[in-house]
């Protein structure tokens, strides 16, 4: 996608959002279903996609798998029906990604700025291997930051007038939250692709030519 398409859809994803926020100000309610969202959760994105370290590890080990490869295909009696062996999920699930707008923007409008550093640094897709987006759902972390629903603080990671430093180490901390609570705890790793078909273009193609997986991890880091 072209650079000014890309500043177009930040532009309108942002409006969109604002006209939710001024909904909520003005009738109390909170846009949040019949896939209101999907135009800011698939567009205000970040611009690397996250790979899970076990991900990887399978993906290296086993050369009968791609990136659309069935559960099923790999693990016949435990993979689960229509799931994928790598599956594309949001670190920050849209649910608490809504409550953490509603909540920090209660009151005001983000800039356009402060939109695109939040929803860069937590609208993220991360390709995690099956049974780690099973243990998300077994954890009860499948559209929550922590397993026993607990609230979480916002204002611990990200208030407004944090200087760039703070917010971005804040965010950061925000973003693995969930992945830190799972259980066994998930480790991804911030890719420099775009998407998860360059992504797994290269790792195909280290793969075969048999490249270290130091290699690789080094070279696919962000």
């Amino acid at each position: 996608m072209k650079k000014g398409q890309q500043e177009q859809i930040w532009k309108a994803s942002y409006a969109v959002l604002c006209a939710y926020l001024k909904l909520f100000r003005a009738e109390g309610w909170k846009v949040t279903s019949f896939k209101s969202w999907d135009m800011i959760k698939w567009n205000a994105v970040g611009h690397q996609v996250f790979l899970s370290e076990l991900a990887l590890e399978h993906y290296l080990a086993n050369d009968s798998i791609e990136k659309n490869t069935k559960a099923t295909t790999f693990d016949s009696e435990n993979g689960p029906k229509n799931s994928r062996c790598f599956v594309a999920e949001h670190i920050f699930p849209t649910r608490v990604l809504q409550d953490f707008t509603y909540q920090q923007f209660a009151d005001r409008d983000p800039s356009l700025e402060e939109f695109q550093t939040v929803f860069m640094a937590l609208n993220c897709l991360c390709y995690v291997w099956y049974e780690e987006d099973m243990a998300l759902q077994s954890s009860g972390l499948k559209s929550s930051l922590n397993s026993g629903g607990e609230e979480i603080c916002y204002d611990d990671y990200y208030t407004f007038g944090l200087d760039a430093t703070a917010a971005e180490r804040g965010l950061k901390r925000l973003l693995t939250h969930r992945y830190e609570n799972c259980s066994p705890a998930i480790r991804p790793i911030k890719t420099r692709f775009s998407d998860g078909q360059g992504l797994f273009k290269y790792l195909s193609n280290a793969r075969s030519l048999n490249v270290p997986s130091s290699q690789i991890i080094s070279e696919i880091k962000a």
